[in-house]
């Protein structure tokens, strides 16, 4: 078994790693629209940055959580089960609080 401290190292890694490539790819890939965008293209373009965004704001709530201590717990107060951090370390939610919310269980 892995210790707290090795999940949450482990998690910290993939986090930055994260974040820089995102945040390397959305500087690299404007939000904009050209003559050659058609609506498909535009949309794609659209969606893509959207869940970008979204997840680069998920690794740094996550590297802040690390910060302030409170990282691996959930909102409602529970631990988050660290395999459950290993696979998805932008993770703020238990595994039944990610189900009660409806959203997708990764």
């Amino acid at each position: 078994m892995v210790s707290p401290e090795t999940t949450i190292e482990l998690c910290r890694k993939s986090l930055k790693a994260t974040k820089k490539r995102l945040e390397t790819w959305l500087e690299n890939n404007p939000l904009t629209v050209s003559k050659e965008d058609d609506s498909n293209s535009w949309a794609v373009k659209r969606q893509n940055h959207r869940a970008s965004s979204a997840l680069l704001e998920d690794c740094l709530a996550a590297l802040k959580r690390m910060e302030d201590g409170t990282y691996g717990r959930c909102l409602c107060g529970n631990l988050i089960d660290p395999d459950r951090l290993i696979a998805y370390p932008e993770a703020s939610r238990c595994r039944p609080c990610q189900e009660k919310k409806g959203l997708q269980v990764r």
